[in-house]
């Protein structure tokens, strides 16, 4: 393996004849601020178990001095230089008539920065000393070891990290980094897992892992070498919108996965490498809906992946819809007994009280007007038959606009029951009884009571109305109006003709079922 393996084993042999253990290290496990280089680095053995005295056991900063700078592996469409990939800030007004979208332009990727990545988690909060196996040779050794990946193999970008379980732990820790005793890819408290996924870099340098284990109150290390992967990036890519396409005003942006990817963002904004639509991680997402402008400008947007501890992006550039917008005035007269809900466009701009006339101006493009009715509710059951409506799609609309709302919809014709109970006994109702579209609605008109509505229901030459007794679960005798095979009639005739111009239907019970 490596050299300071076998002088652990040397010095043990030494320590355990002398029976006077070394210490080493006072601190815990402490941060790696500087930027690394993507270059290769240069490896540096520390045997610690050679060391003449005691030494502490503190992470490096790298010093990008000691590596010679490895040739950059260019793919096609890789730009030629390493450079950060800055935000730019709008300098000026956008001027959508001069706005071009250059088609023939082709999306190229290259790294965003070559900052050090410092993965999250709280420091130990004990401050004892870590010591090397040396310290408790008379006593067993309590640290855990690496079962996975074997100790100089080559890693995958994604590499899963697992570990025995040593003696008695209280808290595992971990070091990656670029060298030794550096923690500049991976620094993490772990607590008792014993298993890790690390996103690595994926350029072929050496990596340095020193897995920590917290035992009686002190920390005991062991060190290991890796060789990274060397892959070439594999960046996401937008599938729709195609580059140059012309945009919708709320537009769904989907792209590829890439391989290896930890993490998408975008970025969207009215100048290259600008972000004032859009500046947003995308996690693990592959699409991501956005409302954007409608003036015909020019949209610029940057997808970018995270692969291997660096930044790899695809520049994009689209037109803008261009639509325009008019402010015509809606009159809504609603002819129902009950209120409605007003939309356009598909959104809800507010409602219409019953019997009423109301107006709104809106700002549209085009004028798409619809309705739903509010149903009246029994103990939060929505009752009757939902009733919702479309009206035809203006273009371009300008002025005022005028629409109706009252019992037919399209070729469909509703009406309102209204029961009079002159009885002693409340009557459950029930409507359109034995067709498909039979609506009971657990409701019923209590005894000595005048024109109980429960909402709108649709109208047919066979339709009817029963009312049971309120005890009876719509079973046994009942009294019907329209057509029925069963029951007590109370007059004759079908429900049609029970129906004012208005769409009700006076029903009066002088005796009960």
């Amino acid at each position: 393996m490596k050299s300071h393996r076998n002088s652990h084993l040397l010095w043990a042999a030494t320590l355990l004849s002398s029976l006077v253990p070394l210490t080493y290290a006072q601190d815990v496990p402490g941060t790696s601020v500087r930027r690394i280089d993507e270059a290769l680095n240069r490896r540096e053995t520390i045997a610690a178990g050679l060391a003449g005295q005691p030494v502490r056991k503190l992470p490096r900063l790298f010093d990008p001095s000691l590596v010679v700078p490895a040739p950059l592996n260019k793919a096609p469409g890789l730009q030629g230089h390493i450079a950060r990939k800055e935000p730019q800030t709008l300098q000026a007004r956008i001027d959508p008539a001069t706005a071009v979208v250059n088609i023939a332009s082709r999306p190229s990727f290259v790294e965003l920065t070559d900052a050090a990545r410092i993965r999250g988690g709280s420091q130990p909060s004990s401050h004892a000393q870590a010591k090397d196996l040396t310290a408790h040779v008379t006593s067993g050794d309590p640290r855990a070891f690496l079962s996975s990946p074997v100790d100089g193999s080559t890693l995958a970008p994604v590499q899963n990290f697992t570990w025995t379980a040593g003696y008695q732990p209280q808290d595992y820790w971990i070091w990656i980094g670029s060298c030794q005793d550096c923690s500049d890819v991976l620094y993490q408290d772990l607590a008792l897992a014993q298993s890790v996924n690390a996103y690595l870099p994926i350029d072929g340098r050496v990596l340095f892992v020193t897995l920590f284990t917290e035992y009686a109150g002190n920390w005991y290390w062991v060190d290991y070498q890796f060789t990274a992967g060397s892959f070439q990036p594999s960046p996401a890519q937008m599938i729709s919108p195609a580059n140059g396409a012309t945009l919708a005003p709320t537009q769904t942006f989907t792209w590829t996965a890439g391989a290896y990817v930890e993490q998408y963002y975008l970025w969207i904004g009215n100048c290259q490498d600008c972000n004032d639509i859009l500046n947003e991680s995308e996690n693990q997402n592959f699409s991501r809906t956005v409302s954007l402008p409608a003036d015909g400008r020019t949209i610029y947007m940057s997808l970018f992946s995270y692969i291997g501890g660096q930044w790899y992006w695809y520049d994009y550039q689209y037109r803008a819809a261009n639509v325009q917008f008019y402010t015509p005035r809606i009159y809504i007269t609603n002819n129902l007994d009950y209120a409605i809900n007003l939309m356009v466009n598909g959104n809800v701009i507010g409602s219409v009280s019953a019997q009423n006339t109301q107006y709104a101006d809106v700002t549209v493009s085009s004028l798409s007007v619809s309705f739903a009715l509010v149903q009246p509710t029994l103990s939060g059951t929505a009752l009757g038959d939902p009733m919702t409506g479309i009206f035809q799609t203006i273009y371009n609309p300008s002025g005022s606009y005028s629409f109706t709302v009252d019992t037919q919809i399209g070729q469909q014709l509703y009406f309102e029951p209204l029961i009079a109970n002159r009885t002693g006994v409340p009557l459950l109702i029930d409507v359109n009884g034995g067709l498909a579209a039979e609506n009971r609605c657990n409701c019923d008109a209590p005894a000595g009571s005048t024109n109980v509505g429960t909402g709108y229901y649709k109208l047919f030459s066979n339709g009817n109305v029963r009312l049971f007794r309120s005890d009876s679960n719509y079973t046994g005798p009942y009294l019907f109006w329209g057509t029925d095979s069963t029951g007590s009639v109370s007059s004759g005739g079908t429900l049609p003709g029970y129906v004012d111009s208005t769409g009700r239907a006076y029903f009066t019970v002088t005796t009960a079922p």
